[in-house]
């Protein structure tokens, strides 16, 4: 019976062996399916590769844990597995689906979208675009969507060093980025959700992608959390991600005057022009920021960003130039180039978040009457006074089913909605 424990235990030891040997094959391919290197070279495949891979935070002893480890100054160890459950996981997969291939093909694309660069860009980790395409650890790892490292960074270069137990102290002399700074974070983010890793522009729109709408909060919210609450206030966070968005906003756009289509109608209000022809009509309203013939730029990206940087001449410079229908391109760089300065210039008067609400209660914060405005302003009460009452505000400001923007007229037993009656709504709940 012993000697028959000991045989077992013996082939139970190489199976293992052989199941580990298997699975390190599949999760790290000889270096030559990677990138062709001279004989006389040599380098490790960890030289070679941009990421180590997601695979390699997924164990249970790292990241995978079922269930949080609660120690001081510690990881919770649940990271991978609550990633698991998040949208980015699914991105790739994203590609797969039919939506994806008719983009693709209204586009007069020739490849499939979970092949096309353009695509690739934003959802699969970023650094996966070193690689050529036949890759078989690039193919292998785009399954993990946006994975670990398109926001922690390259894990070549602290994978060994974030184990040992003086991490956090050494952690500032690695390139791995601090999350837990907002900042740090909302600029994670502004990569692709706004633009600048990847184009999402008037004709992807056109062909069915979803406009890019980013709210650093209300991101962050729907997300299932597999950090550490930040200790900042919601009202900061709230404003973090306002200006990290109309950063990235600027840099796009200034990106986009020097090279591509223009004028980029991505840039603009996409209800100005895509609405029932329909009279009286709150488009009509002498309340609108932009007049007959202008286009209303920006609409988006910058609601709040004089409220809460002070005045920005440069902008507003940039905004004029914007809205005319002869745009130059040189003209909207430039001034594109000098707003994105100013922006990221500290400033002294910068004003709290909170003092947001006491302007909207006293009339005196500047909300166009336009759906992207009463938007932006609706999430930005969410943040800063949450209630039940925003809660019953929902279904109003909700596209209608079958509707890609805001009623113009009555359907399905919702009212047309009305930017300036939302706002009155919104304003009687701050007081």
């Amino acid at each position: 019976m012993r000697a028959y424990r000991k045989l077992s235990l013996a082939i139970l030891l190489i199976a293992s062996l052989i199941g580990i040997g298997l699975l390190r094959a599949q999760l790290q391919p000889a270096a030559t399916d990677i990138i062709h290197t001279p004989v006389n070279a040599a380098p490790s495949l960890a030289e070679k590769l941009p990421i180590v891979g997601t695979a390699s935070c997924s164990a249970r002893g790292c990241h995978g844990s079922d269930a949080p480890v609660e120690r001081r100054d510690h990881c919770l160890q649940n990271e991978y597995s609550l990633w698991s459950r998040d949208r980015h996981a699914d991105a790739y997969r994203t590609l797969l689906s039919e939506r994806s291939a008719n983009i693709v093909k209204q586009l007069g694309g020739n490849v499939k979208a979970s092949d096309d660069p353009r695509c690739l860009a934003c959802h699969v980790t970023p650094q996966l675009a070193s690689l050529p395409a036949d890759s078989v650890f690039a193919q292998r790892e785009k399954l993990f969507g946006v994975g670990c490292e398109s926001c922690h960074g390259s894990a070549n270069d602290w994978l060994v060093a974030h184990t040992g137990p003086d991490w956090r102290q050494k952690k500032s002399a690695y390139a791995m980025p601090d999350l837990a700074d907002p900042r740090v974070h909302a600029k994670a983010c502004v990569g692709c959700h706004v633009g600048g890793n990847g184009d999402v522009t008037h004709d992807m729109i056109a062909a069915g992608h979803p406009r890019l709408t980013f709210e650093f909060t209300s991101y962050h919210a729907n997300m299932p959390p597999h950090w550490r609450p930040h200790q900042e206030s919601e009202a900061q966070l709230w404003a973090t991600g306002q200006l990290a968005s109309a950063e990235a906003a600027l840099a796009l756009t200034a990106k986009r005057a020097d090279a591509g289509p223009w004028p980029e109608f991505a840039e603009y209000d996409c209800f100005a022009c895509h609405h029932a022809l329909t009279a009286p009509s709150w488009r009509q309203s002498a309340k609108r920021a932009t007049k007959p013939g202008e286009l209303p730029w920006g609409t988006w990206y910058f609601v709040f960003t004089r409220d809460l940087t002070g005045p920005s001449p440069a902008l507003d410079s940039l905004a004029a130039t914007m809205q005319s229908l002869r745009a130059s391109r040189a003209d909207a760089n430039k001034k594109a180039k000098q707003a994105l300065h100013d922006l990221q210039t500290p400033r002294v008067g910068v004003a709290d978040a909170d003092k947001i609400l006491d302007r909207f209660k006293r009339g005196t914060l500047g909300v166009d009457a336009s759906w992207d405005s009463a938007e932006q302003l609706y999430l930005a009460m969410h943040a800063l006074q949450p209630s039940a009452g925003l809660n019953q505000l929902a279904t109003e400001r909700a596209f209608v089913p079958g509707y890609d923007g805001p009623l113009s007229v009555p359907s399905q037993g919702r009212p047309a909605f009305q930017p300036s009656d939302f706002i009155a709504k919104l304003k009687a709940l701050a007081k």
